[in-house]
């Protein structure tokens, strides 16, 4: 009987030790999953997908009952942007909380600092809806959908358990504690991301130093062909060449414009270029100060700023097309160009000024602020560019000058 006995003990924790190491396989392959995904990467903009698996894998496991969010938290800005993904969808968001505006955030920074290996948070009733008022209403979070804000509002306790690592930590939020197990298994998964986070910054920088080679190629380019200038009528072709070197970096991605003032700083002199049409058709004058951007480029050159954004959407765009197409050179544009603008409801012109006039950047969506730091640096070339031209333009009229001279002696002789 007592043989009988201790078999059946030994049958349990055989049966036990059994599930432990069927539940440690299945752990290692999500793990495994994970890190799959992240050696796959290729640039930066893949870390979404590893996320997502990240996710799925945790709500196989159990984790995320109500879903994950994986917080960055970026002390330079003062800030902490949030992943976050839903255990049934398979987007993803990102939201943004500035600041340590509340209690629960200066916990968190406190607890990231700190290197809390594993940090969980209760709320229920007052608690809760006092913090769910203050990152619903105050926060990136704003922008939640009102069902899903209707549906955190509804739940009157919630577990936030948070697993800290180097840049962050990895949170799931639930109707329940966490044991023990399940907090050593959401540990593993923020190592994991780490691990993941680590590659991506490292897939950024080299995607960094990428860019910015091309960005130098591009602007030797334009120093190039402005070195190669041999008459002032070739500047036409230098600025199709600028333009099409900041074409592929992202930047005018619907048209690129030129503004020369003149001494008397009365009107402009326009070159005007398209990723379809070299130069059109001319260069045009701009002499009506009536419209209002006309005048608030004018302050920006005489500021120097280091940028004017102007945007037109509508019926505002409208009329600023009528404008253009009734008052300045852009009357002898081809109808199918005319038509092409008036077809768009949105533009963003982006000038940065110069010693000569502005560079302008024209797109039909908003242009992006970390573009602006490389407008600026055409502007620069092209500064450069145009005082070269400059300086044919005054050695052509010598030379000119010296003809007429040479004519008029031999006609004395």
């Amino acid at each position: 009987m007592e043989t009988k006995e201790t078999f059946q003990q030994l049958l349990l924790q055989k049966d036990a030790e059994l599930s432990l190491l069927k539940k440690e396989v299945q752990l290692e392959a999500a793990l495994e999953k994970v890190r799959a995904r992240t050696m796959a990467m290729q640039t930066s903009q893949e870390l979404k997908e590893v996320v997502l698996v990240l996710y799925k894998q945790l709500d196989i496991l159990g984790l995320a009952d109500w879903g994950c969010e994986i917080m960055i938290f970026d002390k330079e800005a003062n800030r902490i942007e949030n992943w976050v993904g839903e255990s049934t969808n398979s987007d993803l968001n990102r939201y943004y909380v500035e600041g340590q505006g509340h209690m629960v955030y200066k916990k968190l920074w406190k607890n990231w600092e700190k290197q809390t290996p594993i940090f969980t948070l209760h709320h229920t009733d007052e608690v809760k809806r006092e913090f769910d008022n203050y990152w619903l209403n105050h926060t990136d979070y704003k922008t939640l959908p009102d069902e899903v804000k209707a549906t955190v509002l509804n739940n009157r306790e919630v577990f936030l358990t948070y697993a800290f690592v180097k840049h962050g930590a990895l949170t799931t939020a639930g109707y329940r504690k966490l044991n023990n197990l399940e907090t050593s298994i959401l540990e593993r998964f923020a190592k994991v991301f780490e691990q993941t986070y680590t590659r991506f910054l490292d897939l950024q920088k080299a995607e960094e130093q990428a860019r910015e080679s091309e960005i130098q190629l591009a602007l030797e380019r334009v120093r190039s062909r402005s070195m190669a200038m041999h008459k002032s009528e070739e500047l036409s072709e230098v600025v199709f060449e600028l333009f099409s070197q900041m074409f592929p970096l992202g930047l005018a991605r619907w048209g690129f414009g030129i503004w020369l003032i003149n001494d008397t700083e009365s009107q402009y002199l326009v070159y005007f270029s398209t990723p379809t049409d070299r130069v059109l058709p001319e260069p045009y004058l701009v002499t009506d100060m009536g419209f209002h951007l006309v005048e608030k480029i004018t302050r920006a050159y005489k500021e120097q700023s280091s940028q004017c954004i102007i945007e037109y959407r509508d019926n505002e765009k409208r009329d600023f097309d009528d404008w253009c197409f009734e008052k300045t050179g852009m009357s002898k544009f081809p109808e199918s160009v005319k038509q092409s603008i008036y077809a768009q409801r949105y533009v963003q012109f982006t000038f940065c000024p110069m010693k000569f006039g502005l560079l302008q950047a024209i797109d039909v969506e908003s242009f992006p602020e970390k573009h602006i730091s490389i407008l600026q640096r055409f502007t620069k070339v092209f500064e450069q560019t145009y005082t070269r031209f400059l300086d044919l333009q005054k050695a052509e009229a010598q030379t000119k000058e010296a003809e007429i001279q040479l004519a008029m002696e031999r006609v004395r002789a």
